[in-house]
């Protein structure tokens, strides 16, 4: 019998979605590919014994739910754009993670929806980092409060049992505002610059 294969990772579009198959695969990174929900599912039913995922979602539709817990991933690190429920619906089936990076775009969630989370699914979690980029339109939105977003991240939850700060940037014109969210430390690759 040959060795086991571990670890992958693709940082290419050639990702082969509909070929992938590992029993044994534990450690799988795809970068710079954008999977939709349905290839996401396919992937965790293919990698039976993943641990660690870096993957980029981007798939506007709510059609398609994990329909069962996927106790195998201990660590992920999720790129999302628009869809809050499909990451919502992920996150509430890895019951076991203890590492959770998101870099999200277009998915407006608040320290208060967070932490409804993290306590109502994610009992495991140790590390908790995020980033999220989002535009508040202000003619569909014209009560919105950056002090209240920023409040709810100022929170015993998010400043006494997490211990992780978080910083808010933002720009404003007049028909809209660009909001940059992330956690400190600051992790990631790339700052955002919003001048």
């Amino acid at each position: 019998m040959g060795p086991r294969l571990a670890t992958s990772s693709f940082s290419n579009d050639r990702f082969p979605i509909a070929r992938y198959r590992s029993k044994s695969n534990e450690y799988l990174s795809i970068k710079h590919v954008k999977l939709n929900f349905s290839e996401l599912i396919r992937l965790f039913r293919s990698t039976p014994n993943l641990c660690y995922l870096n993957v980029c979602i981007d798939d506007s539709s709510n059609d398609k739910l994990f329909s069962s817990p996927i106790f195998s991933v201990l660590s992920l690190k999720l790129h999302i754009i628009r869809s809050d429920t499909m990451m919502k619906n992920l996150i509430k089936n890895l019951p076991n993670l203890i590492h959770l990076t998101i870099i999200s775009e277009h998915i407006n969630l608040d320290g208060y929806q967070w932490a409804e989370i993290m306590v109502g699914y994610l009992s495991q979690l140790k590390q908790f980092r995020f980033q999220m980029h989002y535009y508040i339109d202000h003619s569909n939105d014209e009560h919105f409060d950056i002090d209240r977003i920023l409040l709810s991240y100022q929170t015993p939850f998010w400043l006494i049992k997490q211990k992780t700060f978080v910083r808010i940037q933002w720009n404003t014109n007049d028909e809209n505002t660009y909001l940059f969210v992330y956690t400190l430390p600051y992790y990631f690759d790339f700052f955002c610059s919003l001048l």
